[in-house]
C-alpha cells in the first residue's frame, strides 16, 4: 500500500516552518512555543506503527441472472484504529447501488461491508478491484492501495429473453435420431406390464415380481438420440463489426442445447478462433451447465495461426454427430473447416450469424462498391458451401430462433433451396 500525509499533517508542516521563519525574522522565541503542539502532532505520525490492513474479498455468489444482484463482501482487519474508505470498481456488464463507504475499523476486530451489485449484461466477467484508503485515528496519514477481487461471476441471459428468440414447438424442428415412441430394446424406461409368453428373461423385473404374484416385465424405449455439436465461430478480424453476432451466436448455441438436451440428444460443443476448445457431447442438466459456462467465457480472439481439427479429440466430434455451426461468415478458415466437416460426413447445418441491416450505408464511392464486393463474396462462400451439401440459413436478431431452424428443415428437404 502506497503511503502518503493528509492534508493536516501538511497543515502541521507548513505550521512549524512559519513559526520558525517568524521566530528568526521578528526575534521573538516565545512564537517557536506556538509550533508545539504541531511538532507533536509530526512525531505522533512518524512514531505511530502502520495498520497492516488486511483486505478479504468474497462473492456471493459464483452464477447469477442477468438483472439480479449479488453481494460483494469486503472485510477489513487493521493492527491499529482508524477510518477506511472502500470503493468497488465493477466491470461493464456490473454496475454497484453503492460504490463506495467510509466505516470506522477498531485494532484488531474485522470491520464487514456489504456492496449490492446488480448484473447489467450477460457475460462471464472479473469483478475488477477494490480500492481501500486507511486514514489512521489522528488523521495524519493514509495508506491507499487497490486490491483485486479474483472471483469469477457467470451472468445467464434472462430465461424472458431467451424466450422471446425460441417458443415451445422448437422441438418440432430438431435434427438427428431421437426416442422412438415404441418399446423395444434401449436404456430408457417406458413401462412395467405382466409377462407374456415370448419375452425374454432378460426383461423380467425380478424386483417387481418378487412384490406380486406373477412376472413383470419393463419395457423400455429404443435408443434413437443423436450426437449434435455445436460449432462457435470465435474468429476476430480488424475492421469486422462480428461483437454483437458472437451474442446471438451465444444466446442461439444455449437454446440449441437446451431443445436436443430435452429430447434426449448427447450435445458438446467446440469453438474455433484464437483458442480451441471442446466441451464433450453428454446428457442431461449437468451437460447444459457446462456448456453454458464455457459459452459464457467465449470472447473474441484474434490470430494469425493456422488451426487444426486434428488437435480436437475424436469423441468430442464423433463420427455422424450434427454439428451446428454459429458463424458471421468473416474468416476464411472457419469456411475451410466446415467443409473439412461435410469431407469427414458430419451433417453441417450453418446458422448465419451476420446481420448487415444494422449498418450505415457508406457514402464514399469507393466504400459503397468495397461493401458490394464483400457481400458478393459472402454470397459466393454461401452457395460453395450449400453444393457441399451444408444446410444454410440466417439467423436474425428480431425473429424467434425456431424460424430459422424450421425453415432450414424445409430448406433441407428442398436441396434447390439450401442456399438461399
Amino acid at each position: 500500500m502506497t503511503v502518503r500525509a493528509t492534508g493536516r499533517l501538511t497543515i502541521a508542516a507548513v505550521a512549524i516552518a512559519g513559526c520558525g521563519l517568524s521566530t528568526i525574522l521578528l526575534a521573538r522565541p516565545e512564537i517557536a512555543a506556538l509550533a508545539l503542539p504541531f511538532v507533536l502532532a509530526l512525531g505522533v505520525a512518524h512514531l505511530a506503527p502502520g495498520p497492516d490492513l488486511v483486505v478479504d474479498i468474497q462473492l456471493g455468489d459464483e452464477r447469477i441472472i442477468m438483472g439480479d444482484t449479488t453481494v460483494l463482501t469486503v472485510t477489513l482487519t487493521s493492527h491499529v484504529r482508524g477510518w477506511a474508505t472502500v470503493t468497488v470498481h465493477p466491470p461493464a456488464e456490473m454496475g454497484a447501488q453503492q460504490p463506495a463507504v467510509a466505516v470506522p475499523v477498531a485494532a484488531h476486530d474485522p470491520a464487514t461491508l456489504e456492496f449490492v451489485l446488480d448484473a447489467r449484461a450477460w457475460g462471464a466477467v472479473q469483478l475488477g478491484e477494490v480500492s481501500v484508503v486507511f486514514t489512521d485515528q489522528f488523521g495524519l496519514r493514509e495508506w491507499a492501495g487497490r486490491h483485486p477481487a479474483r472471483s469469477p461471476l457467470r451472468i445467464h441471459p434472462p430465461p424472458d429473453e431467451l424466450q422471446r428468440l425460441v417458443r415451445l414447438h422448437l422441438v418440432n424442428h430438431r435434427f438427428g435420431a431421437h426416442p422412438s415412441t415404441h418399446r423395444a430394446e434401449g436404456i430408457e424406461f417406458a413401462e412395467l406390464r405382466p409377462f407374456r409368453p415370448g419375452d425374454p428373461l432378460r426383461t423380467i423385473s425380478w424386483r417387481a415380481s418378487a412384490r406380486s404374484d406373477e412376472l413383470w416385465v419393463t419395457d423400455r424405449h429404443p435408443e434413437r438420440g443423436s450426437d449434435v455439436v455445436l460449432l462457435l465461430d470465435s474468429y476476430s478480424r480488424t475492421g469486422t463489426d462480428v461483437n454483437q453476432a458472437l451474442r446471438w451466436g451465444i444466446e442461439a448455441s444455449i437454446l440449441l442445447a437446451r431443445s436436443h438436451l430435452s429430447a434426449g440428444d448427447r450435445v458438446g460443443l467446440v469453438e474455433l478462433g484464437g483458442l480451441i476448445r471442446w466441451v464433450t457431447p453428454g446428457l442431461g442438466a449437468v451437460q447444459l451447465q457446462r456448456l453454458v459456462d464455457a459459452l459464457l467465457t467465449t470472447r473474441l480472439v484474434a490470430t494469425e495461426v493456422q488451426k487444426d481439427l486434428n488437435v480436437i479429440p475424436i469423441r468430442s466430434l464423433p463420427p455422424g454427430s450434427v454439428v451446428f455451426a454459429l458463424s458471421p461468415l468473416t474468416e476464411s478458415t472457419f469456411v475451410d473447416h466446415l467443409v473439412d466437416l461435410r469431407s469427414r460426413g458430419h451433417d453441417v447445418l450453418l446458422l448465419d450469424t451476420w446481420d448487415g441491416r444494422h449498418l450505415p450505408a457508406p457514402r464514399a464511392e469507393g466504400r459503397r462498391l468495397g461493401r458490394q464486393l464483400w457481400e458478393r463474396d459472402r454470397d459466393h462462400t454461401r452457395l460453395k458451401l450449400a453444393r457441399l451439401g451444408v444446410g444454410i440459413t440466417t439467423l436474425r436478431p428480431d425473429e424467434p430462433l425456431d424460424v430459422a431452424v424450421a425453415e432450414l428443415a424445409a430448406r433441407r428437404r428442398s436441396p434447390a433451396g439450401m442456399a438461399r
